[in-house]
């Protein structure tokens, strides 16, 4: 996720000093990361502190690391005219480049860590709200293909029960762009008090449950606000989960193909 989304993501959160702030930053996004906190919390009108807190609650560890990603994100900026008659070229291309960011950040020996977790799991659940919920059921059907057990919870009333009913060899996978909705949130809480196995697919790399789930997976994200086309990240879990079902199913042919030649 970029800062702007972190932003909007928190904004309801926002005290009425905290909104100028809000205010300020989204409009100065291209020159604010050449200024250093005393001089933002003075052109906001507000104390340091108050600047501070508004980056914590954001997401981020402090003023610094705020700054930093929104240099970056300046800096990755492209501007593109959407109003041309190239505009389909763009739009896969948009695509075809957060892809290539998915490959560089799903290596083999990564993508091996998780499916030893759902290999060595006992049972899977696998939660998803509204469009997420579909990618769930998806996942929970690629696995069936390849002969692995697991459920779909998709239903926001029942998703901290079964959290909380897990045990230490269950695998709980979370399908969240977000990582902040509420029940997802508790339900993780819950599954992690339960000593069960995490994996959290996400889009938010300043989630809070680095030191409580297993494994994660951050997809690239698109700036929507900056350009004028639909696009749904959920495409990406789609491929994310197509990438584990078949790392997972040319393991399991291998350890199957070892098992014969054991035989023989």
């Amino acid at each position: 996720m970029n800062p702007k989304e972190h932003i909007r993501l928190h904004e309801t959160e926002f005290t009425k000093s905290e909104k100028i702030i809000e205010e300020y930053v989204l409009k100065n996004f291209d020159t604010i990361s050449s200024y250093p906190i005393q001089e933002v919390a003075k052109k906001c009108k507000v104390s340091k502190s108050a600047l501070l807190r508004f980056c914590q609650k954001c997401g981020f560890r402090g003023y610094s690391e705020f700054r930093y990603e929104v240099s970056r994100y300046v800096h990755s900026m492209v501007e593109m005219d959407t109003d041309d008659d190239n505009s389909s070229s763009i739009y896969l291309s948009l695509y075809a480049n957060r892809i290539q960011q998915l490959q560089q950040s799903t290596s083999s020996q990564f993508l091996d860590h998780i499916i030893q977790l759902i290999k060595d799991a006992y049972k899977i659940k696998i939660y998803g709200i509204h469009e997420t919920g579909l990618s769930a059921q998806y996942l929970s059907y690629r696995l069936c293909t390849i002969g692995i057990d697991s459920e779909a919870i998709v239903n926001s009333s029942i998703m901290t029960e079964k959290a909380l009913m897990s045990n230490q060899d269950d695998l709980n996978i979370f399908l969240s762009l977000s990582a902040e909705t509420t029940v997802i949130k508790d339900a993780i809480q819950y599954a992690y008090e339960s000593h069960s196995k995490i994996i959290l697919v996400t889009q938010n790399n300043h989630h809070s449950f680095h030191q409580k789930i297993d494994k994660e997976i951050i997809l690239p994200t698109f700036n929507n606000e900056d350009l004028h086309f639909f696009i749904d990240s959920q495409a990406l879990v789609f491929i994310t989960i197509d990438l584990i079902i078949n790392h997972l199913a040319k393991n399991l042919q291998n350890q199957k193909n070892k098992t014969v030649c054991t035989a023989l």
